[in-house]
């Protein structure tokens, strides 16, 4: 007898797991409802998991909507091609509006199913956040070479925000959602770091607050600014870590 190595007994419980979990409640339902027969056979599911309260939607067979890439080599051209498992590179949603779901996707190719999911949340958002944040970080990058500090300050907090907005929504906070205000962010932000053992997320908690602090006054000049040049770049090179660590984060997932 042939011992499964850790790989295939993970992959298995997984497509166990996810079947209880998702799928063979929906099969029960449809069954008694007579939307589906007795003899029903899957050959290929999808769930598409929403980060807030929508509920889960739930294919079976020809609803199932992804796209399957075959790896570059296979003989597609041969009549009623059908790809096995090692014919596939990658298996992954379609369309364009579920791309901040958590997903799994099943395909039963000619020799055995195929599994792939996905439960990292707010994928598209976060990235779309991210590349605005570069606008304004590269606005206040320029502004600090020509000290222009009210300006950066400004700008510097606007990057900052969105990167802790993207930060907020990548982990799945509840508290946070894609129209959140600036009272929000801040203080699920700093709630999310308050109590961290890291010292590096204690300095970046900081130097966003303190950004915060002088937003206005740097650019209503309703007091003196209080941050000295030092501090300035201080926080840059921390807004510039921030940025890098979050899009390899995600980038990981894609």
């Amino acid at each position: 007898m042939i011992e499964k190595n850790q790989d295939e007994i993970f992959v298995e419980n997984a497509f166990k797991n996810l079947m209880e979990i998702y799928f063979n409640p929906e099969i029960e339902r449809r069954k008694k409802n007579k939307t589906l027969d007795e003899s029903f056979e899957l050959y290929a599911a999808q769930a598409l998991i929403f980060p807030d309260e929508r509920q889960n939607i739930i294919r079976l067979n020809g609803e199932v909507n992804a796209k399957v890439k075959i790896k570059e080599g296979v003989d597609k051209s041969v009549k009623d091609f059908f790809p096995n498992s090692e014919d596939v590179e990658a298996i992954d949603i379609n369309e364009e509006e579920y791309l901040d779901c958590g997903h799994i996707i099943i395909i039963r190719f000619t020799d055995c199913y195929q599994l792939k999911f996905d439960f990292v949340y707010n994928k598209k958002s976060c990235k779309k956040l991210l590349d605005n944040s570069i606008q304004f970080l590269k606005t206040a990058d320029y502004a600090l070479n020509n000290d222009f500090h009210n300006a950066y300050i400004d700008n510097a907090f606007s990057a900052f925000e969105l990167m802790a907005k993207a930060n907020l929504l990548f982990e799945a906070n509840e508290n946070i959602g894609m129209k959140s205000n600036h009272k929000s962010i801040n203080q699920t932000f700093n709630l999310r770091y308050k109590n961290s053992s890291h010292e590096d997320e204690l300095e970046l908690r900081r130097a966003f607050n303190k950004l915060s602090n002088e937003r206005r006054n740097a650019r209503y000049l309703d007091n003196e600014v209080n941050l000295n040049k030092e501090e300035l770049i201080s926080s840059l090179e921390k807004i510039n870590k921030f940025y890098s660590n979050l899009i390899n984060r995600i980038n990981k997932f894609e």
